[in-house]
């Protein structure tokens, strides 16, 4: 299934037909440019003269709605430039800030080498005075395949992949060649199955890039690059036109072929191009005029100028163009018929001329309508939109419904709810803004809404990483930074707590007389120095007869002393050659008793002298056996060393 559209522009009418651009003074600017373009005017050295003042604002206002984020929509026709530019402060608030019309020169189309710098001009022109631009354009849809698949559910991450390969099964492209993308639609219930909505499209890779080197040239990059069926997507989507009901079929019927596009629940999910349009009206007015005339065979031109024209019989240009005037003329819901050979035409007898090409188209459409509800789970179509010149002709349009079973109605991109920036003199006609169908669709494309073929599902999933990365990485941020307030507020207390204690300590210390300081704390030093030296001093004079008296306290029944002999201020050097007084006691004594006991009790006499702060290693340096009258003694002599003082 292929879709297919006209490039960019809905009018095919030899016709130059322009759209009524009367403003407001406010937009004179506008129409300077296209003084411009026209080749009218250079830029001007000088200012031109001032137009009256508008309504004035506050500051505060204009540099708030300069920052707002600004879409422009470029829809590239045959013989104009249409743009629109809409302000999108969030998802549901949108307000149309301006659009334009820009009928080419003559002999200048998209693929002449003037025509560039001619898009530059328009887009400086345009674009002027606004920050945070994004300007999207569309490719033709001929070469787009779309598809609607129903995934069984998945892992995400793997949800690519069976997509590639549901796409490959019905499509064959070539990844060198082709773009794919695809979106995800929602969840359905398919007989019991929960499965995964997807739409996958691929587009041919060089007419991309194609569009992207115009607009490079032109000074002003593309932010996105959508089709026709996806700017009409987004008129649902964004709720710049209400959709009346769930299932809506918008037709459009163009110069030799017609596109139908169905969407469901504001989703595109079926787009289809079908071999009818009107150029077999046209042939039918002409063979209706002129019977019985010679022919020959002319190729008619393609006012598309996208799809290769099959030669047509034609009798003469001026029957060709006589036809196409009526036709024309009957669309534009002309007031009055038009003399041809010698007769008027009425309304009613050019729709009785078109009848039969009218209703092969209606039978196709037909068979696609009953297609999508035998595969779309029996939804039939609730209404049919109509779009392309031909929308403006209700007697065409009121034949087609009556067809088809189907309310009908017409693409309105200037619907009465919408936001329009005061000042803004929308198009009068529902014939002139029909033909800015395209444009403010195109407008409406945001890379979270509008399938983008410069930013695919690929760079889509590289943001998701990254922000993924970044919002990690800000988290952890926010933890360390949490831990650093948390650790400054401890230390902060810690702090608070301590000078407080601080605080205290210096009113106790004030507390205190006198009050300390080097001076007297060097002064009591010296006292306690001095206290301490007489204490020594006293406890030298006095260490002899302490020592006799620890002695008798120490010395037990058993044994009895003889001698006590102190030997103070002996010299001695110890180890580390260092000389010190060594103070001695030598001690002569018996111990009485049994013989048996003598060593234990001399002993236990030697651990109680060891164990006193006196006396030091007490030591025997003699002792034997001995009588004493007729009882058995123990003499010893023992030598203690007196503690220093």
């Amino acid at each position: 299934m292929r879709t297919g559209f006209h490039k960019g522009g809905l009018s095919v009418s030899t016709r130059k037909w322009s759209v009524d651009l009367a403003r407001t003074d406010t937009i004179s600017s506008t129409e300077r440019l296209l003084e411009l373009i026209r080749g009218k005017n250079d830029f001007p050295s000088s200012p031109p003269e001032t137009p009256p003042a508008a309504p004035r604002r506050s500051v505060f206002f204009d540099t708030f709605a300069l920052r707002k984020p600004i879409t422009i929509g470029v829809n590239i026709s045959y013989q104009d430039l249409k743009l629109v530019k809409i302000s999108r402060t969030s998802d549901t608030k949108l307000e149309l800030v301006d659009f334009l019309e820009v009928p080419f020169e003559a002999g200048m189309s998209a693929s002449s080498t003037g025509f560039p710098q001619f898009l530059k001009k328009t887009l400086t022109g345009f674009c002027s005075g606004f920050k945070h631009l994004e300007i999207w354009s569309v490719i033709s849809s001929a070469r787009v395949e779309i598809r609607y698949l129903r995934i069984p559910r998945i892992p995400r991450k793997q949800l690519p992949n069976a997509v590639l390969w549901s796409f490959r099964k019905e499509v064959t492209f070539n990844e060198k060649e082709d773009i794919f993308d695809f979106e995800v639609l929602g969840e359905i219930n398919d007989k019991g199955v929960r499965k995964t909505e997807v739409m996958a499209c691929s587009a041919p890779r060089e007419e991309i890039q194609r569009l992207e080197t115009l607009f490079l040239k032109a000074g002003w990059p593309l932010s996105g690059v959508t089709i026709i069926p996806f700017a009409i997507q987004n008129l649902f989507r964004t709720g710049w036109i209400e959709g009346k009901g769930k299932n809506l079929c918008c037709l459009y019927i163009g110069r030799d072929w017609s596109r139908i596009d169905i969407f469901s629940n504001g989703n595109l999910v079926l787009s289809r191009g079908i071999k009818a349009g009107m150029g077999s009206m046209i042939e039918a007015i002409r063979q209706e005029l002129f019977k019985g005339a010679s022919n020959h065979a002319i190729e008619m031109k393609n006012p598309v100028g996208l799809e290769s024209m099959e030669p047509v019989e034609e009798v003469l240009p001026e029957q060709v163009e006589a036809a196409r005037d009526i036709f024309f003329g009957f669309i534009e819901d002309a007031s009055t018929g038009k003399e041809i050979a010698g007769f008027e035409v009425q309304k009613n007898d050019i729709l009785r001329m078109i009848l039969p090409a009218l209703d092969r188209l209606v039978r196709q459409v037909d068979r696609t309508l009953e297609h999508y509800s035998m595969h779309f789970q029996n939804q039939g179509i609730s209404r049919i939109y109509f779009s392309g010149p031909i929308g403006g002709q209700r007697l065409v349009i009121n034949h087609i419904g009556e067809q088809l079973g189907l309310p009908i109605d017409t693409l309105d991109p200037f619907p009465e709810k919408s936001l329009v920036r005061e000042g803004i003199q929308i198009p009068r006609t529902a014939r002139e803004r029909e033909f800015f169908v395209p444009a403010v669709g195109i407008a409406l494309s945001s890379k979270a809404v509008t399938p983008n073929f410069i930013f695919t599902y690929k760079d889509k999933a590289n943001v998701l990483k990254n922000r993924r990365i970044n919002h990690s990485v800000f988290a952890t941020l926010i933890l360390l930074m949490m831990a650093s307030i948390g650790t400054y507020f401890w230390q902060a207390r810690a702090i608070v707590l301590k000078k407080a204690e601080v605080q205290a300590l210096k009113s106790q210390a004030a507390k205190l007389t006198p009050y300390l300081d080097r001076k007297l704390i060097g002064e009591l030093l010296e006292e306690i120095n001095r206290k301490r030296l007489s204490v020594k001093t006293l406890s030298g004079r006095y260490l002899g007869l302490a020592a006799v008296g620890e002695i008798s306290f120490l010395t037990p029944s058993a044994i009895r002393l003889s001698s006590i002999i102190t030997e103070m201020g002996t010299p001695s050097t110890d180890k580390n050659k260092k000389k010190k007084q060594n103070n001695l006691l030598i001690l002569d004594g018996v111990v009485y008793g049994n013989r048996l006991t003598f060593e234990s009790l001399l002993a236990d006499y030697l651990m109680k002298l060891k164990a006193s702060p006196l006396f030091d290693r007490p030591t025997i340096k003699r002792k034997a056996f001995e009588f004493i009258g007729n009882q058995e003694v123990l003499r010893f002599t023992a030598e203690i060393q007196l503690m220093e003082t």
